[in-house]
């Protein structure tokens, strides 16, 4: 059963052929059909990629947190966020800020808060389009401090829209006779999101 896992992993791609084959292989013994076999392959495949994000091979490790991220694995929550680390490579802690996005867990928020401390813009736009998927409200305050920095403002706007808390509205509102066409916009869509546009 093992020999046959680890042959569809080292291919590098689940292909469907190679699960239905590892389904057909393994059987379904002790009551188990087709559908507690495949959860047991991907599950195999989490915690395969979970030990990769301890590898020294960078490719590896930023493959594994892609992965994770994608299939939204809650498990690795607190090794992506030991990943945001500053001694980190910067393509390993922006994939990890993107994974942490996808995850959505309310864990990550104050981490990915921090980062737009961050002199890094790619760092701090990718923590604040992850904050708006995690749509946590305590992040609106720091995110209502960044409508004077105009690397960031407009995903910051989107960002309070899609958290969706009241809390964003007067910070929009007075954006909506701002001076920019297109931030007037995004604050008037972020509006409409909270349900608070006229």
């Amino acid at each position: 059963m093992v020999s046959t896992t680890l042959a569809i992993w080292k291919t590098g791609v689940l292909c469907p052929c190679l699960v239905l084959f590892a389904l057909g292989v393994l059987g379904c013994s002790n009551g188990e059909g087709p559908a507690d076999k495949l959860t047991a392959v991907f599950s195999f495949g989490n915690a395969k990629h979970l030990n990769e994000l301890q590898s020294k091979n960078l490719m590896v490790k930023k493959n594994a947190i892609y992965y994770l991220g994608k299939k939204g694995e809650e498990k690795a929550v607190p090794l992506l966020i030991d990943l945001l680390d500053p001694n980190q490579p910067k393509n390993i802690r922006l994939t990890a800020v993107i994974a942490l996005g996808k995850i959505r867990q309310a864990a990550s928020a104050d981490s990915l808060i921090r980062l737009l401390e961050a002199h890094d813009d790619d760092l701090r736009g990718e923590a604040i389009w992850a904050l708006g998927q995690i749509k946590e409200p305590k992040a609106i305050p720091r995110l209502a401090r960044l409508m004077d920095d105009d690397k960031v403002r407009l995903t910051a706007i989107w960002a309070m829209g899609n958290i969706g808390d009241e809390s964003a509205v007067p910070i929009l509102t007075t954006l909506l006779s701002h001076e920019d066409k297109f931030v007037r916009h995004n604050a008037a869509q972020s509006l409409k999101k909270i349900g608070n546009a006229d």
